[in-house]
């Protein structure tokens, strides 16, 4: 039976083998497309569009675009460097930009701009969760005080 350091080491010896994932040295797959037709398959129905063997490349990528809320472009392919985030520029005229990262092959299916929403609404839920639980332990500590 393992005791002590010998414990940690074995532990640490399964996290390492199970933290690589599998295909790992192979070479990634990504769905590759580029359409500014909110009908096309690149938009619509990816499992439709061409696929590439990235060589260098560590991430798939989903780049999207859209202007006053309306759909621009969508591209898909390989890249070295890759961050998941959208950004909004412009004055009188909003553009959307999503990017969304993955790094399994023919992961990069979904539309980008989804992450936009997901972002605010996750930011959202953080701040009244965190307002509520506050604000609970805050209330019930002052009513008991009140009480005397």
């Amino acid at each position: 039976m393992l005791r002590g350091p010998a414990v940690v080491v074995v532990a640490t010896c399964l996290l390492l083998l199970l933290s690589v994932s599998p295909g790992a040295c192979d070479n990634l797959t990504c769905y590759t497309c580029y359409t500014e037709d909110e009908q096309d398959d690149c938009n619509r129905n990816v499992s439709r569009v061409d696929t590439m063997t990235c060589d260098k490349e560590r991430y798939c990528s989903v780049y999207r675009m859209d202007t006053n809320g309306v759909f621009t472009f969508i591209a898909r392919g390989c890249n070295v460097t890759c961050q998941t985030q959208c950004s909004t520029w412009g004055d009188e005229d909003y553009e959307d930009y999503c990017t969304s990262c993955c790094q399994t092959s023919l992961c990069n299916v979904d539309s980008a701009a989804s992450h936009h929403f997901t972002t605010w609404t996750l930011s959202l839920l953080v701040v009244v969760t965190s307002w509520l639980t506050l604000g609970t332990a805050t209330g019930g500590d002052n009513r008991e005080a009140g009480r005397g």
